[in-house]
């Protein structure tokens, strides 16, 4: 029996060799295991291989990799004492470690082949060893013992990338990791809207977070630094979506949310025209910051049957008006939705980048921040040719509404818990542009949105927070998440669609929620990376 570890420095290595670990030459002649962070679903195969005509050449043959991660082989054998190759019993086990519990999944071939297929992320290891009844007596058989398998944060802790002055992306060690401009691995663990004026209650008219801070700080600037030291002890290293960035872009990294979608036909000039607004009055003056991670181009932008239509994007474009040059396209695809979809996610994504790039080089595209339950294959198979960071607004819904969602309209993918299927498609790290739970001791009615669950208490938010930073800790293509919100919204419902929910990690006076800050600084520890200094 034996058990050896070939150990890889990345998951693309193109080659692998065994790793004779203590074992004398009549015994295993050959036994791998790899050590890896792997991605999902992982698809292991052994394989006998009788073509091969030596244990060398089986060994070359059997092992290399791909993104999907078939491994064929081992060819694994014996060299007996009577100096002939004996084929052996195989046994595959992968072993994972997930937040410090260790999982085992196992299946046996003789002779034969099996497939060992792994859904989700984990970081862990294969084990292939190798048994036969006919090791001569004399030859000791070998094992290793397992030894431990490096977590993401540890794996960041020895990560030095080259530093380029901007944020960028790279896949290193089974994993998507943000790279901070000096050459850092970062995770992004943001907050959105966090804003010294952040919601009017409709009824009352009045901003009660703005009144609030108005009596504890001097100046919004004082409320700032405050907010951003009390952000980063709370384990937090990035302000988010509809903030106030000018507040904040000197104090900590920061993502920018733009609106470059106009009108309803974005097949016309005019969208090319406002897309080249947008970048020049908003991009441009940014284009040289190192604290700027990236641009979210739009937010939950139209693609298919939503909460505004329930019409596929398809019919609202063949019913634009006669000469509409949306119109036109429409008529191309008129018996076929999907490939529409396509057309104007190509449409969209080229007219948006290359208008961003034209004034900025540098910083990331973060993509559309899309509702998780309304992304269509087509989108992602577009969007994966124009952005660095796909972006997802990742709620969770009342039970059965997704169900309704996908009979609805079954083109929008199911979306796994750690969105596994979305990464599989689109092939590039995910960013979670929003998400967020509410809780009924708040005292807020939390009424609207309708579609969302409402905790009872803040325990109970605080554990379903807990459980969802662990999956995206734990999922090795998702390179941060930033929670919605800052601040609760009014009890009268804010001005426009009268939310009035309980997102906040504050009230509307300015009390924290402590036991969210306390999860929030559990969970932040064991963030994929360590933020930076501020």
């Amino acid at each position: 029996m034996g058990a050896l570890w070939a150990k890889s420095d990345s998951f693309a290595t193109s080659r692998w060799a065994p790793y004779r670990h203590g074992v004398p030459d009549a015994g295993v002649d050959l036994s791998i295991v790899q050590q890896f962070v792997g991605r999902t679903n992982v698809n292991t195969t052994a394989r006998y291989n009788r073509r091969a005509t030596t244990p060398e050449k089986r060994a070359a043959k059997s092992l290399h990799c791909c993104s999907s991660w078939h491994v064929a082989g081992p060819e694994c054998s014996i060299r007996s004492g009577l100096q002939s190759v004996v084929p052996l019993s195989v046994s595959i086990r992968l072993v994972t470690l997930t937040e410090g519990t260790m999982g085992e999944m196992q299946t046996k071939l003789h002779f034969g082949r099996r497939t060992l297929r792994v859904a989700g992320g984990f970081i862990g290891a294969l084990v292939i060893s190798a048994s036969s009844s006919l090791i001569p007596s004399e030859g000791a058989s070998a094992s290793a013992t397992i030894p431990s398998i490096p977590s993401a944060k540890t794996l960041s802790s020895s990560i030095h990338f080259r530093a380029t002055g901007f944020f960028r992306t790279r896949f290193v060690h089974g994993r998507w990791w943000l790279v901070t401009p000096g050459g850092r691995p970062f995770y992004s663990s943001g907050v959105d809207h966090v804003s010294s004026n952040p919601d009017t209650d409709r009824q009352t008219g009045q901003c009660p977070y703005c009144n609030a801070i108005a009596a504890e700080y001097p100046n919004v600037s004082d409320w700032a630094a405050a907010t951003a030291a009390r952000l980063q002890s709370w384990g937090f290293n990035t302000i988010g979506s509809f903030s106030d960035y000018t507040s904040f872009a000197a104090r900590m990294p920061y993502t920018e949310l733009l609106s470059m979608a106009s009108g309803n036909d974005w097949f016309a000039p005019s969208f090319v025209t406002n897309a080249e607004s947008v970048a020049s009055t908003q991009v441009a003056g940014l284009a040289n910051d190192p604290n700027l991670i990236g641009w979210y181009t739009d937010s939950e932008l139209h693609w298919g049957p939503d909460w505004r239509s329930s019409n596929i994007v398809l019919d609202d474009y063949l019913a634009l008006p006669s000469g509409s040059p949306g119109l036109a396209v429409a008529e191309h695809y008129r018996r076929n939705a999907n490939a529409f979809v396509h057309a104007l996610a190509t449409r969209y994504f080229s007219v948006t980048t290359a208008a961003i790039h034209r004034y900025d080089p540098h910083h990331l595209i973060l993509g559309v921040k899309a509702p998780a339950q309304l992304i269509q294959p087509e989108l992602l198979k577009v969007a994966r040719r124009y952005v660095d960071v796909f972006s997802i607004d990742d709620y969770a819904l009342i039970p059965g509404l997704e169900q309704t969602i996908q009979q609805t309209w079954p083109q929008y993918l199911d979306p796994t818990p750690n969105l596994s299927n979305i990464e599989q498609v689109v092939k590039k790290p995910l960013m979670i542009g929003e998400y967020g739970f509410r809780a009924a001791d708040s005292g807020l009615p939390n009424t609207w949105p309708p579609i969302f669950p409402t905790f009872a208490t803040q325990a109970d938010r605080a554990t379903a927070y807990e459980t969802f930073l662990t999956t995206m800790y734990a999922s090795p293509w998702v390179v941060g998440d930033a929670w919605f919100e800052y601040v609760d919204e009014p009890a009268g419902g804010r001005t426009g669609d009268g939310e009035d929910s309980n997102w906040g990690l504050v009230t509307v006076t300015n009390i924290p929620y402590q036991t969210m800050v306390n999860a929030a600084e559990a969970e932040h520890a064991n963030a994929p990376s360590t933020p930076p200094s501020p």
